[in-house]
């Protein structure tokens, strides 16, 4: 009996023993490796030259689009059916903001459009106004040359929006 005993032992010991020796292992082989270079990932905080930004000329023509509330070319619906049935006023709204046309095609002519690192984000959404109203009146102007067949300036007008 005593013999049975000293190999339930014996063979005990060995198993945890060899428990140990692969815990072991196991630890020593199972370490993370180095983290990984992220530098290329980093954001490119640099400063584009307002000369060649286009988000300041977005950004004054937004400021001086002029569209009075209830105007007849911002309902929704069919824009080609409300410009062409109320072509006067739309005339008058789009020659009164001429200029804003013309600063947004000055602005899609520059490579780069980003906004100022001193710019915070309370201030950008002041702006959106703005840009929905200049988005309109580009809706118009593209209605107002679909409904003259002026295909040409209606597609045109359509890509400024875009």
């Amino acid at each position: 009996m005593e013999r049975r005993v000293r190999i339930v032992w014996t063979i005990l010991g060995a198993v945890v023993l060899l428990l140990i020796l692969i815990g072991a292992w196991i630890g020593l082989n199972s370490r993370d490796a180095a983290s990984p270079d992220v530098s290329a990932l980093a954001l490119d905080a640099s400063i584009v030259p307002e000369d060649d930004n286009a988000f300041p000329l977005f950004q004054q023509a937004a400021e001086a689009c002029r569209v009075p509330t209830g105007c007849c070319c911002l309902v929704t619906g069919d824009l080609a059916a409300n410009v062409a049935d109320n072509e006067a006023p739309v005339i008058e709204i789009l020659a009164a903001n001429k200029t804003v046309f013309g600063l947004v095609k000055s602005g899609l002519s520059r490579a780069v459009c980003r906004v100022p690192p001193d710019m915070d984000s309370w201030a950008l959404d002041l702006c959106m106004d703005g840009w929905r109203k200049t988005g309109q009146l580009l809706a118009c102007r593209a209605a107002l040359a679909e409904a003259r067949n002026d295909f040409r300036g209606a597609v045109e007008t359509s890509g400024q929006l875009v």
